[in-house]
């Protein structure tokens, strides 16, 4: 049951997230200016958004990177999402607002080719399915956060559980190390009564005969 609440909130909360909106807006990549989407993150953290980003081309999709000016491209390779066709599809994360309001900010540009990008203007279908796909893309980030956070723990379970298991055995070894001091030490206390015995003995015969 517990499971199953858990689950019906991740799902909750990944709906809400995936509701951000999209802006298509132009953007510059070097001095050219192109036709953008801009997901402004749920995640205000610029570093897991990127890495999210990286596994979410590269991993998943199993796209090569390669850099524009400050943009990650994945050139002239087919993005399943988007079909079978070949497209430069160009990726950019930034921290953008003021210090104690910061957001991130994902760009995607996708091209034909030669800065060609798809716009609303020119294909509102292809248009609209970009901005699905990147609308989701808020929602992957945070799944993306979770798997990574629960595969930290189970390292860190798994380092810990190794700990234990090294610890259990040093104490097994001092417990028997114990044991055979501990006969060690009643064998050198039996020795010492039966010495004792021994200098008694001989401290009443020489004082018998001193007597």
């Amino acid at each position: 049951m517990k499971r199953i609440s858990i689950l019906l909130v991740l799902l909750f909360a990944g709906s809400i997230l995936s509701a951000q909106t999209i802006e298509e807006k132009t953007v510059s990549i070097g001095k050219k200016d192109v036709t953008g989407y801009v997901l402004t993150c749920s995640s205000t953290d610029v570093n897991l958004v990127k890495s999210a980003l990286t596994n979410y081309f590269e991993n998943d999709n199993k796209l090569k990177a390669s850099k524009e000016k400050s943009y990650t491209l994945y050139k002239n390779q087919p993005f399943a999402p988007f079909g079978t066709e070949n497209f430069d599809i160009y990726t950019l994360v930034e921290e953008v607002g003021k210090k104690n309001a910061k957001n991130v900010q994902v760009t995607w540009v996708v091209s034909s080719g030669n800065y060609n990008a798809i716009s609303s203007k020119t294909n509102v279908q292809s248009a609209d399915k970009i901005k699905s796909i990147l609308q989701s893309f808020d929602s992957y980030v945070y799944q993306y956060e979770i798997k990574t956070k629960l595969a930290n723990l189970d390292s860190q379970l798994e380092k810990l559980n190794a700990t234990k298991k090294t610890q259990q055995a040093n104490e097994e070894k001092i417990k028997n190390k114990l044991t055979e001091l501990n006969k060690d030490l009643e064998n050198i206390k039996a020795e010492q009564k039966k010495t004792d015995e021994s200098i008694l003995d001989v401290q009443r015969q020489i004082n018998a005969l001193r007597q």
